[in-house]
C-alpha cells in the first residue's frame, strides 16, 4: 500500500512540474549592447521585454532568421532596427516603382513596334497599288476598244 501512495505522489509531482513549466516566462537575464549590423538585417520580428511583471530587466528580444534562440539586445538597438525596417520598406517601394516603370517602357516599346509594323504594311500596300497602276498604264487602251481586239493595244 505504501508503494501505491508513493507512486501516486510521484505522479502528482510530475504533473505539477510539467503543468507549471508552461507558466514560467522566458525572460532575458542579460543583454548584448553591440549587436552586429549584419545580424540586425536578418531580424524577422522583435518585441520589448518590460521590467514590470516576471522579468527583471528591460530588453529587446530579437528573433533572428536561422537562430534557434532569440537574441537579447539592449533597448537602444530598437532605433537601429526601426531604421532598417524603414530602409527595407523604402527599398521595396523603389523596386516596385522600378518594375512598374520597366513594364510601362516595355509596353510603350511594343506599342511603337506595332505602330511601325502597321505603317510599314500600309507603305507596302501603297507601293503595291502604285506598281499595279504603273503596270496598267504601260499599255494604255484607246477609248472605245474592247479587250479582245489586239489592235487596240
Amino acid at each position: 500500500m505504501d508503494v501505491k501512495v508513493v507512486f501516486v505522489i510521484v505522479c502528482l509531482c510530475a504533473l505539477a512540474i510539467t503543468s507549471t513549466e508552461a507558466g514560467i516566462p522566458k525572460c532575458c537575464m542579460s543583454t548584448k549592447n553591440p549587436i552586429n549590423q549584419r545580424i540586425l538585417t536578418y531580424v524577422q520580428k522583435w518585441k520589448m521585454q518590460e521590467i514590470g511583471g516576471p522579468c527583471e530587466i528591460q530588453a529587446l528580444v530579437l528573433y533572428v532568421k536561422d537562430f534557434k534562440r532569440p537574441v537579447c539586445a539592449h533597448p537602444s538597438v530598437k532605433a537601429d532596427i526601426e531604421k532598417l525596417e524603414r530602409k527595407k520598406k523604402r527599398r521595396a517601394a523603389e523596386e516596385r516603382a522600378a518594375k512598374e516603370r520597366a513594364a510601362k517602357e516595355r509596353a510603350a516599346k511594343e506599342r511603337a513596334a506595332k505602330e511601325r509594323a502597321a505603317k510599314e504594311r500600309a507603305a507596302e500596300e501603297r507601293a503595291a497599288k502604285e506598281r499595279a497602276a504603273k503596270q496598267k498604264n504601260l499599255f494604255p487602251r484607246k477609248s472605245g476598244c474592247h479587250v479582245s481586239h489586239l489592235w487596240c493595244l
